[in-house]
């Protein structure tokens, strides 16, 4: 609805501007269906079961940083992010809220991965995981090989 106001006023001001030259319009439709369709996932399948528990945005942008991964020098680590999510995803020993937590520190490490590389960023990231993995006996091995796979990219 924002979209088509927002093309509304646009088209607004170009009805009152001399020489009409129209702009750029918002499109509406492949947003409509972005909102009503569900996310598109080439890494991970979800169950209904867990789009309740998690913030199904998050995974689609760990999904999309595995994804830019492929074919650079960080392309092990998007396969560990991977990995890791999946763990997480499936761990029994987390609660709804802890999976979610570890959900979202996993989207910030992966977009670190992605734009900003911040050592300090990655390390304060990597430290709330490994705390907050300590009881998902498959994810502590996933944790460390992730470190130093950040490390050996120069992380």
């Amino acid at each position: 609805m924002n979209a088509a106001m927002a093309n509304r006023a646009l088209d607004d001001m170009d009805a009152v501007m001399w020489p009409l030259i129209p702009g750029g319009r918002i499109p509406i439709e492949p947003l409509a269906r972005a909102i009503q369709g569900s996310p598109t996932l080439n890494h991970f399948n979800l169950t209904n079961s867990q789009v309740g528990i998690i913030n199904t945005g998050s995974i689609q942008k760990i999904d999309t940083a595995i994804t830019q991964t492929q074919g650079s020098d960080a392309e092990g680590i998007g396969k560990i992010i991977q990995a890791l999510t999946a763990v997480v995803l499936a761990a029994h020993e987390l609660t709804a809220d802890e999976q979610a937590k570890m959900v979202e520190l996993i989207e910030a490490l992966s977009q670190q991965v992605i734009e900003g590389r911040k050592p300090a960023v990655i390390s304060a990231l990597m430290k709330s995981l490994k705390d907050g993995l300590i009881g998902v006996s498959a994810a502590v091995p996933l944790v460390q090989k992730l470190w130093e796979a950040l490390q050996a990219l120069g992380s």
